[in-house]
Order: structure tokens, then C-alpha cells, then sequence
């Protein structure tokens, strides 16, 4: 017919193109057709895709050769417009066509699989970022803080690690909840030792290392203080304490010293440290001590129930 219509001058392939968008209205599926007949391949992509004609479109898309990108791509973001399982999982048999690892992670970082999306990454760590930050942020948002600043070491942004270690830290001061602050500063001091990397002495270090040095120790100290502080705190506000007179009266001692001539770090009370102190003397007997700690509280700003 098309040989008959060409002997009598007739262009068959534009009638064709013609009819197919006369009926790209009312019957969609068969303009599609009539595209794919005359050559028209993308048109025809496009009307399949946008009438949500799945199982035709992967069709076309496995008579596609793998260098037809720019209709695979179409092709494909279809699929992924879909938001099925079925249409990913064909988005993902054409990203495989075309070798597109890339966007075939994307898809597992889309739809959260996390396993497939790592069992992918070991042979294609070139996409490690991608996949780490996401899955670090996933962590983050689901409260499983240790394994995401892993994730974020492990994408090579230790600075949102340390944002996010910063971030926690301060919302467990603010919530009062000592312990898990002074973790936090743990893991934020051996954030920084592990950045100090490896030096024979300290007189041998550079500038940039004796910076991390420092917030290594400071951080530390800091780590120490919430730490402590957690059991004053909780021996005060808490009616029961399961520490022996001998172990809250050090623990005053220490806390003591290592604020004494300086401010103390935010949520962290003298008048609390001192109070504890003052009655753990008691116990034991050293009343000079309390008696020094009593008059010490009398000069501070003492809460007005406790006058």
C-alpha cells in the first residue's frame, strides 16, 4: 500500500503523522502507534507516557537500542512519575539498559532501600556521597545518631557530623539530660582527635593540629563535667539516688574544681553542685566543709524555695 501510495505521489508517512494527531485525542494508544509506524519514536513516547500506558511503553523502550539516551531518559522519568513499585522497577530495568548506576541509586535513595542501595555502592563507590548523606540524614531523623555520623564520616562531610553532634548536644542541655550531653561531647572530642591524624610530639605539630588538640581537651573536660553533673543534678530534683554519700561528695569535688575559676557550662549550676556538697559533708561528718558550703549559698542567687 505504502509503495502504491508512493507511485501515485502520495507521501504515505505524513498521512500517517497527520492521522495520528488527529486521533492523539480520542485514542491515544493508536496515535502512539501510528507515531511509532512513521518514525516519530519520541512523540510516541511521550503520549504513552502521558496517558500512563506502562506496559506499552516498556515495550517500545526494549525495541530501543542502548544509544537511544535522550528516548530512554523520557522513557524513564515516566516510569518514576508513576510512583508505583511497578513503575520503578521498570525505571530501573531502563537506567540498567543504559548502564546509569547513578539513577538506579537515586531510586533505592528515593524508596529508602538502603541494603540495595549499599550492595550497589561496592562496586560503584564513586556515588558514595549521594547515598551516605541521604542515608545519614534517614538515621538522623529515625534518633539512631551513632550510625548516622558514621554515615556522614563515611560520605566524607565530617562537618555535618560535627553539626549534628553539636546540634543534639546542645538540645540535651537544654532538656537537661546530663548524661547524653556528655556523651556527646565525647564523640565531638574524638571527632577532633581523630582529625589530629598522626604526630610524633606536640612540639611537633602544626597550627591546624594543635587547634584540634585543644578542642580535644576541652571537649573532653566538657564531656567530664556533664557527666558528673548528671548525678548532682538528678541527686537534687530526684528523691532516691543510688550513689553512696562517698561517690556524690567527689563528685562535688571534682565539679568544683573544674569550675571554680570559671563560668560554669550552660545547665550546669553551682548552687546545685554546692547545695549536693553541702549535704554529703554532712553525712560524713565534715561540717567545717558544709558550714563553708552553707555560707557560700547565701552569697549566690539561690532559687526561692530553697530560702
Amino acid at each position: 500500500m505504502e509503495t502504491e501510495g508512493q507511485a501515485a505521489g502520495i507521501n504515505v508517512e505524513e498521512l500517517i503523522r497527520k492521522q495520528a494527531t488527529y486521533s492523539e485525542a480520542n485514542d491515544p494508544r493508536a496515535a502512539a502507534e501510528m507515531y511509532l509506524a512513521c518514525g516519530e519514536t519520541m512523540k510516541a513516547i511521550k503520549l504513552i507516557g502521558e496517558n500512563g500506558f506502562l506496559e506499552k511503553l516498556i515495550e517500545v523502550v526494549r525495541s530501543l537500542q542502548k544509544t537511544d539516551t535522550q528516548a530512554l531518559e523520557v522513557a524513564a522519568g515516566f516510569f518514576r512519575k508513576a510512583q508505583t513499585a511497578q513503575g520503578f522497577q521498570l525505571a530501573k530495568e531502563v537506567y540498567l539498559k543504559m548502564d546509569d548506576f547513578k539513577a538506579i541509586i537515586e531510586i533505592h535513595v528515593e524508596l529508602q532501600q538502603w541494603e540495595d542501595a549499599l550492595a550497589l555502592l561496592r562496586a560503584h563507590p564513586e556515588h558514595k556521597e549521594t547515598v551516605y548523606l541521604a542515608y545519614g540524614n534517614w538515621l538522623a531523623v529515625n534518633d539512631r545518631f551513632d550510625e548516622a555520623q558514621k554515615a556522614f564520616n563515611d560520605a566524607g562531610r565530617p562537618d555535618l557530623s560535627s553539626k549534628m553532634l553539636d546540634q543534639l548536644t546542645h538540645n540535651a542541655v537544654i532538656e537537661c539530660r546530663f548524661n547524653d550531653a556528655g556523651y556527646y561531647f565525647w564523640l565531638l572530642a574524638q571527632e577532633h582527635l581523630r582529625l589530629l591524624g598522626t604526630c610524633a610530639s606536640v612540639d611537633s605539630m602544626t597550627a591546624k593540629q594543635r587547634k584540634h588538640w585543644r578542642q580535644f581537651h576541652e571537649l573532653s573536660q566538657r564531656a567530664e563535667i556533664y557527666f558528673s553533673y548528671h548525678h548532682v543534678f538528678r541527686y537534687t530534683d530526684e528523691p532516691f539516688t543510688s550513689l553512696v554519700p562517698d561517690a556524690l561528695f567527689n563528685i562535688c569535688r571534682f565539679l568544683m574544681a573544674s569550675i571554680k575559676s570559671k563560668e560554669a557550662p550552660l545547665g550546669v549550676s553551682k548552687i546545685y553542685t554546692i547545695f549536693c556538697l553541702a549535704k554529703q559533708a554532712r553525712h560524713l561528718g565534715s561540717f567545717k566543709l558544709a558550714r563553708y558550703c552553707l555560707d557560700r549559698l547565701q552569697k549566690l542567687n539561690i532559687p526561692h524555695a530553697w530560702r
